[in-house]
């Protein structure tokens, strides 16, 4: 599956112009239409599972296993939702769409 490499990731700091200490923390679900982040995950038996959302990328549930995201947005179909990678820039995050 889709993973970043280190220079794949640079690369993107570059392109969009984030400083140069920017850290790459992670994959983020993000749900377009109502600019919320998945927060949180439970689930309940085998059948139910809740899911927390915060309107700031700083609190998301950071994924560090590109697969695992993919998973969780797959498997969340009541909205539409995009894996994006979060940047710590310093004084605040940044995302960036998954593209590749």
């Amino acid at each position: 599956m889709k993973r970043y490499k280190k220079e794949e990731i640079q690369k993107l700091i570059n392109e969009y112009r984030l400083p140069n200490k920017s850290v790459f923390k992670g994959y983020v679900i993000h749900l377009f239409e109502s600019d919320e982040f998945l927060h949180s995950i439970q689930r309940i038996r085998n059948t139910i599972t809740n899911r927390g959302f915060s309107k700031s990328p700083e609190y998301a549930k950071v994924f560090s296993n590109y697969e695992k995201a993919l998973h969780e947005k797959l498997s969340y179909t009541k909205h539409d939702s995009n894996i994006c990678l979060l940047f710590d820039i310093g004084n605040q995050f940044v995302i960036i769409k998954d593209e590749k």
